[in-house]
Parts: structure tokens; C-alpha cells; sequence
């Protein structure tokens, strides 16, 4: 599955969303809820020596990232997939593959799961990154969707981050350092097709918003 299209992030505190969200329904695009709000989860991995870190933040136009992810509670699993999110300069590229025998007992191991990874990785015929990764983030956020009714534009409003981690003792546990080195704030995503670019500047100049170059995969890291 590929799914090729412009994304832009806003950042926003919590006092704005509100507010963001109202203005977002008197632009003409219609806007509906797709889904009704859900869990998002995400496990990230990078190599050993952080290649996918270090080309994010030297500003690489052309780069990737890995990651599982899967919908609804954290130890349950609806549609869990791996997805390689590839960058090239403002077009994001999206290609999915469906894991069928994922479960709680392979996200409770860290080991299970590096194991797990690389036979599906191999079975999908991605020799490489299979031979050459670990875990480098684990998130959780709430979404909502809105999508247009005629122009091929969506929405995602992303709150309530949550980041975990292993122990030593391989347990997955809350990473709660990150509320105190950070002000909480919500993400507003802006998708769609390229032929669709020209929404972009009638959609900031409304939210008087401008896109940053933001990436939950290093939010944390440094």
C-alpha cells in the first residue's frame, strides 16, 4: 500500500486548539469527521548508529523512517502495520505493510519484537534496514480526522502525547521526564495531494498559523 501526498505540521498550544478548530470549519472545504477520535501508536526504530536521527536534524531533503504502528488500546491490536515513511524535499511517501501475527505477548519483549521485525522485514523483501536497527521511540497520541467533502484536503488534530520506553527489565513504562522539559502543546496536520497546494497559503493566512519542520520520531532525543 503507497499513499504519496503534502504534509504540513503546525504546532499548538492547548489554549489555541479550540480556536483553531472553529476557524478550521469556516473555511470551504466542508470539513467532516472521517473517524471518530482514536488511539494512535507508534513504535520507531532507527539504526545502530541513528542514521535516521542525524539525517532529520542536518535538514536531509531526501530520507526515511520505519515504524509499527496500530490503533486503538495499547495492548490491543486493530490493523497493526510497519510503514517506511519516506521524505523526498515536501512530498511524503507512505508504504504499508500489514502484520498479521502481531500481539501483546511480541510487544511485551523487546527481543520478540526486534525478532519479529526483521523475519517481516525479510518475508517483505527488505534486506538492509532487516540486518541493522533497534527501537528508538514508542508514542501514543490521540487523533481526530476531518476530512473535505469535495477537495482531496484532511486534517489530523493530534493531543495528549504519550511516550514510553523498555527498561532494563523490559518492561514498557511512561516516560514522564518529558513534562518537565517541555511546554504540553497539540499538533495540527495539514494532508493532501500536491494538486492541491494552492488551499496551503488561504489555510495559514486563516489559522495564522506557519508550518514548522517537526517530527515526532526526535521530538525527545535531545
Amino acid at each position: 500500500m503507497n499513499d504519496t501526498r503534502l504534509e504540513l505540521k503546525y504546532l499548538i498550544s492547548l489554549h489555541q486548539t479550540n480556536k483553531i478548530l472553529k476557524i478550521l470549519n469556516t473555511l470551504p472545504f466542508s470539513l467532516k469527521e472521517k473517524y471518530q477520535p482514536r488511539l494512535v501508536n507508534n513504535i520507531y526504530f532507527d539504526t545502530y548508529k541513528n542514521h535516521s536521527l542525524m539525517e532529520h536534524l542536518d535538514g536531509i531533503k531526501n530520507r526515511y523512517k520505519i515504524r509499527i504502528r496500530w490503533y486503538g488500546d495499547f495492548f490491543s491490536f486493530f490493523n497493526p502495520t510497519i510503514e517506511f515513511k519516506i521524505k523526498n524535499n515536501k512530498l511524503t511517501t507512505k508504504k504499508k505493510f500489514l502484520m498479521k501475527n502481531f500481539s501483546s505477548e511480541i510487544l511485551a519483549s523487546k527481543k520478540k519484537l526486534i525478532s519479529f521485525l526483521k523475519t517481516e522485514l525479510i518475508n517483505n523483501k527488505i534486506i538492509n534496514f532487516s540486518q541493522n536497527f533497534k527501537v528508538a521511540r514508542i508514542i501514543s497520541y490521540k487523533r481526530k480526522y476531518f476530512e473535505a467533502k469535495k477537495n482531496k484536503i484532511r486534517f489530523t488534530l493530534d493531543e495528549n502525547l504519550t511516550y514510553k520506553f523498555y527498561s532494563k527489565d523490559n518492561l514498557i513504562l511512561l516516560d514522564n521526564l518529558r513534562k518537565f522539559k517541555q511546554r504540553p502543546f497539540n499538533i495540527l496536520e495539514l494532508k493532501c495531494e500536491e494538486s492541491q497546494k494552492q488551499f496551503i497559503p488561504l489555510v495559514e493566512k486563516n489559522l495564522q498559523l506557519k508550518s514548522q519542520s517537526f517530527s515526532k520520531f526526535i521530538d525527545f532525543r535531545y
